[in-house]
């Protein structure tokens, strides 16, 4: 008989259209300070400093939630990610141990258009008009992320 071991833990996702899972690199510093614009990137882009941060706590205080349709393994997530903008549901980011899980309703989040193309989802209350859904806190390890290994971005609606 075969022992499978996971030593880095997993994710199970259902097979249906409701939910996904993409990996994500997160970019700090001032390359962070922008919309998620290419290929396998998430933001966090605090407004008080200019900087994209490392903590996804602040993100109903300081900062936003940007999420590039294409993650890093090179996967469309266009449909998953543009489907939160109409619906209600969860978002979970984790990375390693630590995690920062919330809910949303229709309206939360947006989508970024870099012209000529849309690029990526957003949650941000800061500038421009607010959003008509909320985001709120379901249940965070309280720790900040880094942007040496990815972050498992797992959607259920």
């Amino acid at each position: 008989m075969a022992l499978i071991q996971f030593t880095d833990g997993f994710t199970i996702v259902p097979n249906n259209a409701g939910a996904a899972a993409g990996e994500y690199y997160l970019v700090i510093g001032a390359g962070g300070f922008n919309p998620a614009l290419n290929d396998g990137n998430i933001t966090f882009p605090n407004h008080t400093t200019n900087l994209g941060i490392a903590d996804p706590n602040l993100i109903l205080e300081d900062a936003s939630l940007y999420i590039n349709f294409i993650d890093a393994l090179n996967v469309d997530r266009t449909t998953i990610l543009t489907s939160m903008t109409t619906n209600s549901g969860t978002i979970r980011l984790s990375q390693a141990a630590y995690h920062i899980e919330f809910s949303f309703t229709p309206g939360a989040f947006r989508i970024h258009n870099q012209y000529p193309d849309d690029v990526s989802v957003y949650w941000n209350d800061k500038v421009g008009v607010p959003p008509t859904g909320t985001l709120d806190l379901v249940s965070s390890s309280g720790t900040a992320f880094n942007d040496a290994y990815p972050i498992t971005v797992t959607i259920s609606i």
